[in-house]
């Protein structure tokens, strides 16, 4: 088919010229364009090497926003029974008919620069209580705030009932 096509000096110039622009332009795509921008990123990174009073400056600001989510986030170190009183106190005061089937041990995980503590409360009930317990705790527990919770279902065979269980994990953060 291509045998019967002639084409003059002049077409296949420009042929040529197409494609090599094509070629360049591909190879653009997949190296050169990756290449200038590691190039960019480097200069960038040399900017900073160069400049510390701006990392410094950054550092400065970076402490600041720290400070004031630590402000908003906690406050003193909880005492472990105290928090677990307040909770306790909190549920009961909501008058919703909820049990409370466990409330575990007080968890803490140390940092340099704070520590956080993690209540685990279980309760009991229907559900309309179960999420209305936990909407008023998102809301109005302010000593710590709600970080998961998790509905499930625990059958008892030997009286054939359902009950329906929520998890409730509380932390507060405290600054060092």
């Amino acid at each position: 088919m291509f045998s019967q096509l002639s084409f003059t000096y002049r077409q296949k110039f420009y042929l040529i010229i197409i494609g090599g622009i094509l070629v360049f332009a591909a190879l653009y795509k997949k190296t050169y364009r990756n290449i200038f921008d590691i190039h960019g990123e480097l200069d960038l990174t040399k900017e900073m090497i160069i400049s510390p009073e701006k990392i410094y400056s950054e550092i400065g600001s970076v402490r600041a926003e720290i400070r004031s989510i630590d402000d908003i986030l906690g406050g003193g170190a909880p005492d472990e029974s105290s928090e677990q009183t307040r909770i306790f106190k909190f549920i009961t005061a909501s008058g919703l008919p909820v049990d409370i089937t466990r409330i575990r041990d007080e968890h803490v995980f140390h940092e340099v620069d704070y520590t956080v503590y993690t209540n685990e409360v279980e309760l009991e009930g229907d559900y309309e209580q179960l999420i209305s317990l936990l909407y008023r705790m998102e809301l109005n527990f302010n000593s710590s705030r709600v970080m998961s919770a998790k509905f499930y279902t625990l059958e008892d065979y030997i009286s054939d009932k359902i009950s329906l269980r929520l998890i409730i994990n509380l932390q507060n953060y405290a600054k060092e």
